[in-house]
């Protein structure tokens, strides 16, 4: 008998980000962004991004990962994972596919739905 597995769903949407509602949300972060970059995002998460981005913990270099957590009122998703990608003029296809790959496996490995 073949053991039964199940797969997590995964959806890309295009709305304002406090409105998503989902177990685990990824944003992908390119080099060089400033915290503002993803508008709403900074104060979602208490400042810890501007934080993050200022103490060297991201940078934005491809699948480098960042997880926190949005403590803002009226923010739905919780927890957060800012996947770096490299640089924003070199971004495709490709990388979009790898930086994927790399969410889920982490998504994976923390048990997270």
């Amino acid at each position: 008998m073949r053991p039964q597995t199940s797969a997590a769903s995964i959806s890309c949407l295009s709305a304002a980000i406090s409105t998503i509602d989902s177990d685990l949300l990824v944003v992908p972060w390119f080099e060089s962004e400033p915290a503002p970059a993803v508008p709403g995002l900074d104060s979602a998460t208490a400042g810890d991004l501007a934080r993050a981005l200022a103490a060297k913990e991201l940078s934005g270099k491809p699948f480098e990962m960042y997880f926190t957590t949005a403590t803002a009122t009226g923010f739905q998703t919780r927890r957060l994972l800012l996947l770096g990608a490299g640089a924003r003029s070199t971004f495709g296809t490709l990388m979009a596919r790898r930086i994927a790959t790399a969410a889920g496996l982490a998504a994976r490995t923390r048990r997270i739905g």
